[in-house]
Order: structure tokens, then C-alpha cells, then sequence
């Protein structure tokens, strides 16, 4: 972890981008990497995720926690492609962007990374939320603060003899940053996050350690009265990101972590950015009452970025600001609305005005309200974020509302296009593998309501390695896309195939039970079967078959699919087998 600096400078709020805090060296996977290859860039580089990129764009976000969770639902890591594990989608922001505005932005849609774009979209660097909290200087937001002001109290531990394998489970499952070794509330070591992906790395069997075995000694500790500053330098010091907070008797009190400092400082920083803008007002405190409350409107236009339609009225409606951007969405000059009435302009423009009206109510009652909308412009069809927030002043008394919009139809539209690929096999064509899990879960929910069965088989082609090893890779591609256009070709509308990976293929058979799947498998088996393939001749295909009996999960399904495979390949080939 980077030092984290002390000074603030009241000049990088208006000046400085993010394109000042990127690092020269910009490391990055394509989707269908394998996650060992990007978990050994990150470590290599020392970062704590790396951007995910589809011809430059940026399609997602690999970290550590996303391992956690492959290596929990048993995936095969050296052939697992990033994509299937990813965080997607992300929040993408130009290189032009102001760091209070990228910070603002990470505070409200609660991230910790944004993926920064050039000019033509192209992914070219990931900001940090902890990065910006380095530029700014933690005791600027965290001043006269102890680690017990801001400490998690509730730890997850374990205790000697406990499974790394059900570690790494509990860790994967609840979000935990570690887990503690401990005995009578006192810590004998700690497991992080950071650990266990060194140890998947390595390929070692996570069942067969306990967690003693690879629990880091000694601990590092602090004080839960000691200041937030030496915790911090605590952490710099030791490059770490997680404290062990012990109390007076040698006790588990708490964590301090890099991530809980980052979490507290929304309040502050707003405060803080507040406390900025007084001190503006203040030196032109001889300006008139509209002045100062033109300066309150400020306040909340400084937090959004200038591509944002903003309208700021007084408790009455009345239009008090108006900037470019609403001007170029409604096709009205500043000019020509200020002083008149907001819903008399949407009602001129033929803009929606119902979720507006929720939105006054909402912030009436102290709420922030967003949604989402259509606008017809000149014949073009428009799709648009919006909220509605008010303008309080220090007593905390609404003096007026803001309205702000943004354009987000190219950005939706990217996202589909980038997305559509993504959900498919290139080779193939069918449904990829994160797809073919995402549509079984769907299917499991659907099942689970209205109690129809559903089947799952799993394909293999017959000794694939053999082929490719005789013919090449060029003519084993062939077949896997052959094998695919019969598959497509005869099955019902309702059944969905993807691609598993390598020679294998899955098959999601709604309303059809286990005989039904069979009769469907085995057919597809002797139409491969009797199919002459170029180059390589004769190809056969095993099989298994499952129906889910309404207890299963996901991963527990395809295992039993998985199960008659086996079964099928050890009775010879060429054949199909229920589970």
C-alpha cells in the first residue's frame, strides 16, 4: 500500500484530474484470460485489482475478492476466463474528470474503483478510492479521531483445526476482509484476503491446511484509543491494510482497515467541502442574499460532473439556475426560463412530470429520489438518469430543490454492445460459460415458483486432446463448431446450449424430466455419431444427464451432470448416462 500523505491543497479541487493520479503503467486482462494469469499480474505489479478490457473498453473489474469467490464454487482456475468472475458492469470516467468529482461520484454509487477513458473511450488507467485519499490526506477528513470512532467491532474468527477450504468459503460468502486466529478472545494470527489468493496461486489443496498453518504471525496491533493518524502510519509502515485493534487486557476488540477508513469519510468530506465554500462566501460576505443563495446551489452543482442537465429552483418552483446542459436536453436558453415555474417548462417541452413530483415529496421528507426516464428530442429517443435533491441551508431548513439529468443513451448502448459479445462463446457461437450459469439460476428461481422440472445435460467430445494432438488445434475447432450447429440445429426453441469449456457442452432442458433429457441427449449422441467430419472422420460425444429435484443449487446440478459424464466415459464412450 502507498503512503498515505498528509497535506491537503485547496487548488486540487480545481484543478487536478484523474488523469494526474493514474499510474505510467497500465496493466490489464482480456475477458477470456484465466484468472490465475491475472492474479499473477496483480501480484507482480502489486495492485489491488486490474481493469478487465474488450477491444481498449473497459468491461469489468478483477480483485482479490473475485478469486475468493472462484476458488469457493470450485472452479477450475488455469481454464476459469476472467469474465465469468469479473465485477461488471463499471463506472467509466473520462481523463478530463475533476478528482472531487470522481471522489463525489465513488462516495455515491458507493465504489471503490472507476475505470478512466481517453477521448475515444478506450480504457486507459483504473482511480482508486484510496488512491483520491492519498492525494487529499486522510487528516483532513479525520480530524481529532481514535481507531474506536471508526473500527469494525464485529470480527470474524476461527479457531485451531478449522479447514483453510471453510475459511476461504466464509470469507467468500459474508465479504469478511480476514479471519482471526483466536483462542479465549486473544489473536494468535490473521488470514487475509491477500493470503488466501497466494495460496490458490500456488495450486495447493485448500482442504488440505488448516488455518494455523498459513495464519501470518506476528500480529500487528493497535490501541483502540490510539489516534487514526498512527493507525495509518502503522499500516505505511508495515505495508499492511489490515490492524488488529486490542484492548487493555490483550483482547479482540476490533479491525481497523483501509476500507473502513475509506467507508467513513463521505460524511467529513462533504463537510470539509462545505467548510471550503464558506470560506468563499465569507470573502465576498458584502454580496447580497441572492449572491449567498446562488452559493448554496453551488454546493450541490460542484459534486456532479458538467455533462449533467441541472436545474435549481426556490421552494416555490421557480427557476433560480439553469446551466448549459439543461439548455442543450429541453432546448430552452437560460435566459428565456429563469423566474418561471419548473413544471410549466416540463409541461412545455412534453417532459414526464410524475416522477418529479415523487421526488419534491421525497425530499420534503429528507430523502434523495432517483429514477429513471424517456424523453423524445427532435425526433430522438433519449434515455436519462435523473434525481431530485434539495438545498438545505446550515439549520438544516429547505430553501429550494435541484434537478439534475443525464444522458446516459450512449453509455447504455455501449454497455449492450460490449456486454452481447461477452455472453457468448467466439469459437462456437452458443452461450458462454457465466452465461450458462446465470440462465440455470433463472431456471432454478422459475422452477422453484411454479414447480415444473427442468434437466441439465453435459456433453464431451470423445477423446478431444487425441484429435487435436493428431490433426491440430485448427481441425479441433472445426469440430467443436460443427458439434455446436447440429446441437443448435436439434433442439427445441425452449432449450438453451452453451459451451462449458474445452469439449464440453451443457444443455438447460426446461419442463423435461430426466428420461426426456436422455432421449434428447442420446439423439444429439448418434446424429454426431453418424456424421462424417472433415479431416478427422468420425467424432462421438459421452454424456450425462440431471433433473434438478428442487434443492439443488447451481454448482450442485451441474456436478451431478457432471457425475453421469464420468460414468458414461468410464463405461466405454459414446454413450449417455443419468446421474
Amino acid at each position: 500500500m502507498k503512503p498515505i500523505t498528509r497535506t491537503l491543497h485547496q487548488e486540487l479541487f480545481d484543478t487536478k484530474t484523474v488523469s494526474d493520479i493514474l499510474d505510467p503503467l497500465f496493466v490489464h486482462v482480456e475477458p477470456e484470460s484465466n484468472v490465475v494469469t491475472a492474479l499473477a499480474l496483480m501480484r507482480q505489479h502489486k495492485l489491488r485489482c486490474i481493469a478487465v478490457t474488450y477491444k481498449k473498453k473497459p468491461v469489468g473489474i478483477f480483485s482479490e475478492r473475485n478469486l475468493l469467490l472462484a476458488a469457493h464454487y470450485r472452479r477450475d482456475l488455469e481454464v476459469l476466463p476472467v469474465e465469468a468472475v469479473m465485477s461488471s458492469p463499471v463506472i467509466a470516467v473520462p481523463d478530463s474528470t475533476l478528482l472531487f468529482e470522481a471522489f463525489a461520484l465513488m462516495l455515491n454509487e458507493r465504489v471503490s474503483f472507476l475505470a478512466v477513458v481517453d477521448h475515444n473511450g478506450d480504457c486507459i488507467g483504473v482511480a482508486s478510492r484510496a488512491g483520491m485519499v492519498n492525494i487529499f490526506g486522510v487528516s483532513f477528513f479525520y480530524q481529532n479521531k481514535t481507531v474506536s470512532d471508526v473500527m469494525l467491532r464485529t470480527v470474524a474468527t476461527a479457531h485451531r483445526g478449522e479447514k483453510i477450504s471453510a475459511a476461504c468459503a466464509r470469507m467468500a460468502e459474508t465479504g469478511e476482509p480476514c479471519i482471526l486466529l483466536e483462542h479465549e478472545r486473544k489473536p494468535l494470527g490473521i488470514m487475509t484476503a491477500h493470503d488466501m489468493s497466494a495460496l490458490i496461486l500456488s495450486g495447493a489443496d485448500l482442504s488440505a491446511f488448516r488455518i494455523e498453518d498459513v495464519a501470518a504471525k506476528p500480529i500487528i496491533s493497535i490501541s483502540p484509543s490510539a489516534s487514526l493518524d498512527e493507525a495509518i502510519a502503522l499500516m505505511n509502515t508495515h505495508e499492511i491494510t489490515i490492524l488488529v485493534v486490542i484492548d487493555q487486557s490483550g483482547q479482540i476488540a476490533g479491525l481497523i482497515t483501509e476500507d473502513v477508513v475509506l467507508a467513513g469519510i463521505e460524511a467529513p468530506y462533504f463537510r470539509a467541502f462545505r467548510s471550503m465554500l464558506q470560506q468563499r462566501q465569507d470573502r465576498i460576505a458584502d454580496r447580497n442574499r441572492e449572491l449567498t443563495e446562488r452559493s448554496l446551489f453551488l454546493e450541490q452543482i460542484l459534486t456532479v460532473a458538467s455533462d449533467t442537465a441541472i436545474i435549481a429552483t426556490d421552494l416555490y418552483l421557480k427557476i433560480k439556475y439553469f446551466n448549459d446542459a439543461a439548455s442543450m436536453l429541453l432546448g430552452s436558453k437560460p435566459s428565456d426560463v429563469i423566474g418561471l415555474s419548473l413544471p410549466d417548462l416540463f409541461s412545455k417541452v412534453q417532459f414526464e412530470q410524475v416522477h418529479f413530483s415523487r421526488g419534491i415529496d421525497a425530499v420534503q421528507r429528507k430523502h434523495k429520489y432517483t429514477y429513471a426516464t424517456e424523453f423524445l428530442r427532435e425526433s430522438a429517443h433519449l434515455l436519462l438518469d435523473c434525481w431530485v435533491t434539495g438545498i438545505r441551508a446550515e439549520d438544516d431548513i429547505l430553501s429550494g430543490y435541484v434537478w439534475m439529468a443525464r444522458d446516459v443513451t450512449e453509455h447504455r448502448e455501449l454497455q449492450e454492445n460490449l456486454r452481447r459479445p461477452l455472453l457468448r462463446c467466439r469459437l462456437t457461437g452458443l452461450l458462454n460459460r457465466q452465461s450458462l450459469l446465470d440462465t440455470l439460476m433463472r431456471e432454478i428461481d422459475r422452477t422453484s415458483r411454479y414447480g415444473s422440472p427442468f434437466s441439465v445435460i453435459m456433453l464431451d467430445v470423445d477423446r478431444l486432446k487425441t484429435l487435436n494432438d493428431t490433426f491440430g488445434y485448427h481441425a479441433g475447432d472445426a469440430v467443436l463448431r460443427q458439434i455446436a450447429s447440429m446441437m443448435s440445429s436439434n433442439m427445441r426453441r425452449v432449450d438453451i446450449a452453451g459451451r462449458w469449456g474445452g469439449g464440453e457442452f451443457v444443455v438447460i432442458a426446461p419442463e423435461t424430466s430426466e428420461s426426456e433429457a436422455t432421449s434428447l441427449a442420446d439423439r444429439i449422441r448418434e446424429l454426431i455419431e453418424g456424421h462424417y467430419f472433415d479431416e478427422v472422420g468420425e467424432v462421438t460425444i459421452s454424456g450425462g444427464v440431471a433433473q434438478y429435484r428442487g434443492e439443488e443449487d447451481a454448482d450442485s446440478i451441474i456436478r451431478k451432470a457432471e457425475k453421469g459424464l464420468s460414468r458414461a466415459k468410464s463405461r466405454g464412450r459414446n454413450r449417455i448416462e443419468a446421474a
